[in-house]
């Protein structure tokens, strides 16, 4: 994925699948704590017929619902691609995966990881 300096943890890996709401709640120090409800959106891209890999887009309940975004996702042609890119377009935020963790413990989310 890639690396991000982190003002807490250093240099550390990044996750670059944290919708912006997400991302904002979890860094405003006033919300931290507050109950949040994520769905995760699994992506499936299938590179070749016996290799594919998974991925995993987070939003908030109230994203997912606003967006009608599905459960899954499986990407096989460019097509599906091109697609899938412009319902995602302008929805994320990279974060710190130490910093992401901490914060999915803490709201009670870790199983959501």
């Amino acid at each position: 994925m890639g690396l991000i300096l982190c003002k807490i943890h250093g240099e550390s890996g990044l996750i670059p699948y944290v919708s912006n709401a997400i991302y904002a709640r979890f860094k405003d120090a006033s919300q931290k704590s507050q109950p949040i409800d994520i769905a995760v959106v699994n992506i499936l891209l299938k590179i070749e017929e016996n290799y594919s890999i998974e991925q995993k887009y987070y939003f908030t309940k109230e994203e997912f619902d606003f967006f009608t975004l599905k459960n899954r996702y499986t990407i096989q042609t460019d097509e599906d691609e091109g697609s899938l890119n412009t319902i995602m377009k302008d929805k994320f935020h990279p974060m710190c995966v130490k910093c992401f963790n901490n914060s999915m413990t803490e709201t009670g989310h870790a199983n959501l990881l």
